[in-house]
């Protein structure tokens, strides 16, 4: 793990990373064992009887906001290997600029090399359609369920090359692959 930043911006309420470089990443993530925990952790008292009014409660409908900007101007990582559950997300080869201030996430530059994704589907979302409801080749990423992604998000330029996509039974290869767009609701 390498880090190069900029201590001096952190008065202006900012966390300036120059560089990230890592090599063999590896997260992982069981949403039970999270909510579990969370639950099994007892509140200290003064937590419990600090009266919080409706207006200083967050919505689920609110954009999360960090306290501090976050500019990563370069950053490199290698041999990721990501875990949520049972959905897998791999890259041989990221490299990235981006910035995550007030007004969103912003991705000014992404590329990666063998990106790997594998999402598990339920049996019966695995099933094949009866031909009165759709064809045989329908796209299983039509059946996940929706989710809500707590703030902007802008990509400038996204390029992809040899990456392959996993769901369920169905497999598709990505040779390049480019994208370029905004993601501006809540939900």
């Amino acid at each position: 793990l390498t880090l190069n930043w900029r201590p001096l911006c952190l008065l202006q309420r900012q966390l300036c990373v120059d560089t990230l470089s890592a090599s063999a990443v590896k997260v992982e993530i069981d949403t039970d064992a999270l909510k579990t925990e969370a639950d099994d952790k007892d509140l200290p008292a003064a937590s419990i009887t600090s009266p919080i009014t409706e207006d200083e409660t967050a919505s689920d409908d609110q954009p999360l906001v960090l306290p501090f900007d976050i500019v990563l101007n370069q950053g490199d990582l290698k041999q990721v290997k990501v875990r949520v559950n049972q959905m897998q997300f791999n890259a041989d080869l990221l490299n990235a600029k981006a910035s995550w201030l007030e007004t969103g996430l912003r991705v000014n530059q992404l590329a990666s090399q063998g990106l790997y994704i594998d999402i598990p589907l339920s049996e019966e979302t695995e099933k094949t359609p009866d031909a009165g409801q759709a064809d045989a080749d329908s796209w299983p990423l039509t059946e996940l369920p929706e989710v809500a992604i707590p703030m902007p998000i802008f990509v400038e330029t996204a390029e992809l090359t040899d990456s392959e996509l996993r769901l369920g039974q169905r497999i598709d290869h990505f040779q390049a692959f480019a994208l370029q767009g905004s993601y501006v609701g809540y939900k």
